[in-house]
């Protein structure tokens, strides 16, 4: 799985047109590389608010958040049932999908951090 520190980040777009899905963790497995998101946002979908996403990670995934588990790397390990993340994509209907990056926006204490 890839771990990357908390100085690396990636928005997604350049040639392929990125999709961003947001929403609260459900379930996730450091191990297996998934994590699912009950979204509560799709880009130019809006039925798929309220869905439930199955999402892999690999060692392409860039990660940002907090280093929740103090191992120095900012990884899937650090995401928890209840956080609040952004996902994103080259393909939102995929199944599952696979993150090109994850953002963990729920800090240490469980609060969600404001937009950028």
């Amino acid at each position: 799985l890839g771990v990357f520190d908390n100085s690396t980040r990636q928005d997604g777009g350049g040639d392929n047109q990125g999709t961003d899905i947001s929403g609260q963790v459900t379930a996730v497995d450091p191990l297996a590389g998934t994590l699912t998101v009950l979204t509560d946002s799709g880009s130019n979908d809006s039925s798929s608010v309220g869905a439930s996403v199955s999402v892999v990670v690999n060692s392409s995934t860039v990660f940002s958040g907090a280093d929740i588990n103090a191992d120095g790397t900012v990884g899937l390990d650090d995401v928890t049932v209840g956080d609040q993340v952004s996902v994103s994509t080259s393909d939102a209907t995929a199944s599952p999908v696979v993150a090109s990056a994850l953002s963990d926006v729920t800090t240490g204490d469980g609060s969600a951090t404001g937009g950028s």
